[in-house]
């Protein structure tokens, strides 16, 4: 159940990243740095105090940025999730007429695999190894798919 739980608040972290990306919501980032924070303190284990102050302070940051983007961003997510797909929800994508940033999809991949292989090392480093392979294949299949997109458009 700890991998499940793990593995859904990378995806909070990743899709937030991806929406503060696009959109520059400071609420988004908020939830995106409170969700590392609070998975960064399996890492930092071996201090006590150390690991109770990142767990408080990316729980304030996740609740912090989830009422800042309810009450300052409603207006902007409200849209979003009337005009996206139920997929470009679930990946974080934001319609380009809400995008207050032309970001590719390649800029996101990328984004996203760095963002995976850092939680591969810091579960690594915590010495969960099974979170850790499981991060490192989510990052490599992001990679896998951003080369074979470059392949597929230097086809094209």
């Amino acid at each position: 159940m700890d991998i499940v739980l793990a593995i859904g608040a990378i995806w909070v972290c990743l899709m937030a990243m991806a929406v503060f990306t696009q959109t520059r919501s400071y609420g988004y980032l908020m939830i995106s740095l409170g969700a590392a924070l609070t998975l960064s303190t399996f890492s930092l284990m071996d201090s006590r105090h150390v690991a109770e102050l990142a767990l408080i302070a990316g729980r304030v940051l996740f609740w912090g940025g989830l009422a800042v983007t309810a009450t300052f961003g409603s207006k902007l997510e409200k849209e979003r999730l009337r005009t996206s797909s139920w997929k470009e929800i679930f990946l974080g994508k934001v319609p380009g007429r809400l995008q207050t940033q032309k970001v590719s999809e390649e800029v996101l991949l990328v984004q996203s695999t760095i963002i995976s292989l850092l939680f591969a090392v810091i579960f690594y480093g915590a010495d969960r190894k099974h979170e850790a392979l499981s991060f490192l294949v989510i990052g490599v299949v992001f990679l896998v798919y951003l080369v074979w997109r470059r392949l597929k458009q230097a086809e094209s």
